[in-house]
């Protein structure tokens, strides 16, 4: 069962503070339904996160979070020049923005995204990593 903090959009519609159009559903159960469900997905570039983004293909505005090495940052750059996502280096103060944003992210081909997932990808790097063990041990 895969869990995740998810947020819901509220349907009304006009100006209202962000607060009154976003809430927090906590700790979902099977957030990738969420995820399936959403028209477009706001997200950290967090690699479980943006994998399961990947894995139901859908629009992505990708907001890194800050790390030391600025591994989110740049994820989020490559997917944005690969037209995965787009890329959010900071979020916009006011709610003007946003519209510009989400029809960017709507406007995304999905099957950029869904490309990148591989159900056989923990094997592959198994293999891999298995591969250069033994090319390793057997170099002494």
């Amino acid at each position: 069962m895969r869990c995740g903090s998810c947020w819901a959009r509220s349907t009304a519609r006009g100006t209202r503070p962000i607060s009154a159009i976003w809430s927090s559903l906590g700790w979902v159960p099977g957030v990738t339904d969420h995820i399936a469900a959403a028209d477009v997905v706001i997200a950290s570039a967090g690699d479980n996160t943006v994998h399961e983004i990947a894995r139901v293909g859908r629009p992505y505005v990708c907001a890194p979070e800050w790390r030391y090495f600025g591994e989110q940052t740049r994820k989020a750059e490559r997917l944005a020049e690969l037209g995965a996502a787009v890329a959010l280096p900071t979020w916009p103060g006011a709610l003007a923005p946003w519209r510009g944003i989400l029809d960017a992210a709507k406007s995304l081909d999905p099957a950029a995204l869904a490309g990148l997932y591989d159900d056989d990808a923990a094997k592959f790097a198994a293999d891999y990593l298995e591969g250069l063990a033994v090319s390793l041990w057997a170099a002494d």
